[in-house]
């Protein structure tokens, strides 16, 4: 793993062994802070309900009265919603918890609770219970190979990998 990547190889490659550590901070810091605040800004706003402005503008035959009246309606049924997607982050109660995270701190939380091994790690520190090496670390025999990279428009290189696994004799 190299301390620090330069090459989109080395990019992923570090990102790859710090996923398998647990090290979701470091796989974070290795994103460009604008794609991470772009994700973190479409995953906060996926319950978003339009302004009373934007709405007469799209709705321009809708009284003032009764688009009041609709937004409303969506507030009320999208809260439950925002609530949903806010718990879904490890650590977060409450959307307001949500939107006041760092950019960075939300993807870091987001790939751990997306990680399979996480309701498992989860529980066991929920517990007070030791987690187990074998679950924080690589996965003995496994290693990664770098099958293609493809050049993408704005400087942006696209690196695909395999996992292979090597069994002892």
């Amino acid at each position: 793993m190299s301390e620090n990547p330069i090459t989109p190889d080395e990019v992923l490659a570090t990102a790859l062994v710090a996923r398998d550590r647990w090290d979701y901070a470091l796989v974070a810091s290795l994103c460009h802070p604008i794609s991470v605040a772009e994700f973190f800004r479409n995953y906060a706003a996926m319950y978003d309900v339009p302004s009373l402005s934007e709405y007469l503008a799209e709705h321009p035959g809708v009284s003032l009265d009764a688009a009041r009246a609709t937004l409303e309606l969506w507030e009320d049924r999208l809260k439950e919603d925002r609530a949903r997607l806010a718990r879904a982050i490890p650590g977060v109660t409450a959307y307001s918890e949500l939107i006041a995270l760092p950019a960075e701190e939300f993807l870091r939380r987001y790939l751990e609770g997306n990680d399979p091994r996480y309701e498992i790690v989860d529980l066991l520190r929920t517990r007070g219970r030791r987690i187990p090496d074998s679950l924080l670390g690589p996965e003995p025999g496994l290693y990664y190979e770098i099958v293609s990279r493809t050049e993408l428009e704005g400087g942006r290189v696209r690196v695909d990998y395999r996992e292979v696994r090597v069994v002892p004799d």
